[in-house]
């Protein structure tokens, strides 16, 4: 558990991020884990992801240490308090899903899964711009992320993540890959075009339905959409497309030209 708060750099004159981690979530193991999170977090560079400046540990009043870490601020609000307003235009989804899949290509090129994708750990630019100087969203928070041969942080049997996002496999408790963050980037994306989460009801109930039942395409989406949709929530990870191939259809879709609506003839 961490908080999040905006900072001066009092030597740097700059605005930061700091996540402060709860006091309560103390002792080797907790330490550890953030330190992991650190770790992770240090060794990447990606437009994509959320830089990291500094990390450390502080003494409180009762002897207790508190780990904190502290990032670069990105002023926008997260894709969740966007999409509270409604549904994203396709073009605009497009774009803001090829940035996220091209930053988990990225870290799964580095062994990482981040295993929390959702729209909350997803923050976009205060301001868009295009071209060469795209603004870029940012994947966020990777307290649960692991890459190869890590300890997972959870006991046995516990299952990690957002239970609106999770993956068949991550609800079955099998081993996660990367075709388990592009499975909850697919989700991400049907409600980004739809307005609501693709699996109603409360979030056990949802994440148990898919192990069951395909994720639903909300209806007004062409045929390219719902064939993406479709390969990046399908049940078998093998299924899947990687995140590389992700961003490939995401931009294809983002340029692509809409269909044209043929007027009426009118007859006299």
């Amino acid at each position: 558990m961490a908080d999040v708060h905006a900072a001066q750099d009092a030597v740097l004159g700059r605005q930061v991020a700091v996540k402060v981690f709860h006091p309560s979530a103390a002792g080797p193991a907790a330490a550890e884990h953030h330190r992991a999170e650190v770790r992770l977090l240090a060794g990447m560079s990606h437009p994509g992801l959320v830089t990291v400046f500094d990390a450390g540990t502080t003494a409180l009043a009762d002897e207790a240490e508190q780990d904190f870490l502290v990032m670069e601020l990105v002023p926008g609000p997260t894709l969740a308090a966007r999409l509270r307003e409604g549904a994203l235009p396709s073009g605009t989804a497009a774009r803001v899903g090829a940035q996220v899949a091209e930053a988990l290509a990225y870290v799964h090129g580095l062994g990482v899964v981040h295993r929390d994708v959702k729209p909350a750990n997803i923050l976009l630019p205060d301001v868009d711009h295009v071209g060469a100087t795209e603004t870029w969203a940012r994947l966020a928070d990777f307290g649960i992320a692991r890459s190869g041969g890590e300890q997972d942080p959870g006991t046995p049997g516990e299952m990690l993540g957002t239970p609106s996002y999770l993956s068949p496999e991550q609800v079955a408790g099998d081993p996660l890959t990367p075709a388990s963050d592009v499975y909850a980037l697919g989700l991400v994306l049907v409600e980004c075009l739809a307005g609501e989460r693709p699996f109603p009801g409360d979030p056990v109930t949802a994440a148990l339905a898919r192990r069951h039942e395909a994720a639903p395409v909300p209806g007004h989406v062409g045929p390219r959409w719902a064939e993406l949709f479709a390969a990046m929530t399908a049940r078998d990870p093998a299924d899947r497309p990687d995140a590389a191939e992700v961003v490939a259809d995401l931009r294809a879709l983002r340029h692509a030209v809409p269909p044209q609506v043929q007027e009426p003839r009118v007859t006299t």
